[in-house]
């Protein structure tokens, strides 16, 4: 035993051994070991408890397969739970010499796991790693080792999601797993990462969106109906002091104008409307003004073909120029109302 520990080779595993424990912060292989063809070991990185291992079945699937893993257990020699990884050797014209056997710690694995859990952004979220039987190899939640997984049933295909109510605080989770898949002609141990997490801390950014998109769109509506009323009244206004222009200038009221002060297009229509209204007023003025003088006119005629008397013809003459006067007051007082001439003018 002493001579196969100090073996050239033996020394060389131990230094990689030692320089991965070094890397990694923990002991990555518990122990390798080399055999010839017979299943004698021929280097060693410690003590094994016999010398002769063809009769071992991972020896034999080793030989058989190329590669080959155990399920995991937990290594007496090497005091860690880890997998043994068996290898054929062959030579340079592919003739069998023997079998690697590695004993592969899982904290490696779990160390992942950790950090996956570490940087995980839901609170609730629990990890747990299955074998192919769906025994617990790991899981950060209190847990034996190889105890059945309850849910193990739901997982059938290689990666999927399926939810389930936790029996102790009936809240529902949802479960989202995905097989070990292997790589290149290893075909994987079938192993099963399993990671659950409460539906309603999942739903919770969803559901405050909503309510987040719900308040939004109250207050839209709301924003819509106040600037819908605004508008509404506005309009009405506008509208309500065009129509009672429009009935003080049919009962007489030449005078009366739409007052808007709004920079709308009621305003640009109240000018036009106001603008026609002088017209109007103008034109009332007019009309008058030219009855009056022809009225004057057959005052004149009358008179001096002796229709009427002379007294007669003075008082009416009178009464005629003294509306034609006022006439002319109203016309001064507009063009002064509207700046065309001065008071004084």
């Amino acid at each position: 035993m002493q001579q196969l520990l100090d073996d050239r080779i033996s020394k060389q595993l131990r230094q990689r051994t030692k320089f991965y424990e070094n890397n990694f912060g923990y002991k990555l292989y518990g122990e390798i070991f080399v055999t010839n063809k017979y299943g004698a070991n021929a280097a060693e990185t410690g003590k094994t408890s016999d010398y002769r291992q063809d009769d071992e079945d991972w020896w034999q699937k080793g030989k058989a397969e190329g590669i080959y893993v155990e399920e995991l257990k937990y290594d007496q020699s090497a005091d860690i739970y880890s997998t043994a990884i068996s290898i054929r050797v062959d030579d340079e014209n592919d003739n069998f010499i023997g079998v690697i056997k590695v004993v592969l710690n899982i904290e490696g694995i779990i160390k992942l796991i950790r950090e996956a859990e570490s940087e995980k952004k839901f609170s609730s979220a629990e990890f747990t790693l299955l074998d192919e039987k769906g025994r617990i190899i790991f899981s950060t939640r209190d847990y034996e080792l190889f105890q059945p997984f309850s849910m193990f049933s739901d997982i059938k295909d290689k990666n999927g999601v399926f939810t389930a109510k936790n029996s102790q605080s009936e809240t529902e989770k949802i479960f989202v797993y995905s097989r070990s898949q292997g790589y290149r002609n290893f075909k994987g141990l079938g192993w099963i990462l399993v990671v659950d997490v409460d539906r309603n801390e999942i739903l919770s950014p969803i559901t405050e969106s909503i309510l987040n998109i719900l308040i939004f769109a109250i207050i839209l509506i709301v924003l819509a109906i106040i600037i819908g009323l605004y508008i509404y009244s506005t309009i009405s206004n506008s509208l309500r002091k065009f129509e009672d222009t429009i009935n003080s200038i049919a009962k007489g009221n030449l005078d009366a104008r739409v007052d808007i002060t709004t920079k709308d297009e009621f305003y640009t229509l109240s000018k036009a409307f106001n603008s026609m209204a002088d017209q109007l007023k103008d034109l009332k003025r007019s009309e008058k003004k030219q009855k009056m003088q022809k009225g004057l006119d057959a005052l004149e005629a009358s008179y001096k073909t002796g229709f009427i008397s002379e007294e007669s013809y003075k008082h009416e003459r009178k009464r005629l120029e003294e509306s034609m006067i006022r006439s002319n007051v109203v016309d001064v007082k507009l063009l002064q109302e509207k700046g065309l001439v001065k008071n004084e003018e």
